[in-house]
């Protein structure tokens, strides 16, 4: 199942979001865990878990993920069959340089 996300929620977080104190923005998050190249947050009172994906340098990238992304999910659910939570994702073009 594929969810509906709130894209102004996500870039209003990323707007404003302090990667070394999440929690410290306007619209709080809380770190659920980090991977090699991601985070995982819980925004505000939202009960989803985000997966912040570091930043493409191209389109290109950013495309070429979309569609591995997209093919995983639909591998697993309609050849393998399995059953797994909904998902989605949200691309965001920001202007806050890190």
């Amino acid at each position: 199942m594929y969810l509906t996300i709130d894209r102004d929620l996500l870039h209003q977080f990323e707007e404003q979001l302090d990667p070394l104190c999440p929690e410290a923005g306007k619209i709080t998050a809380k770190v659920l865990g980090y991977g090699e190249i991601s985070t995982v947050f819980a925004i505000g009172d939202d009960d989803l878990a985000y997966k912040r994906m570091p930043i493409f340098q191209a389109d290109g990238e950013l495309q070429a993920y979309e569609h591995i992304y997209d093919e995983y999910n639909r591998l697993l659910v309609e050849d393998i069959g399995i059953q797994i939570p909904p998902y989605g994702r949200v691309s965001l073009i920001s202007e806050v340089v890190y």
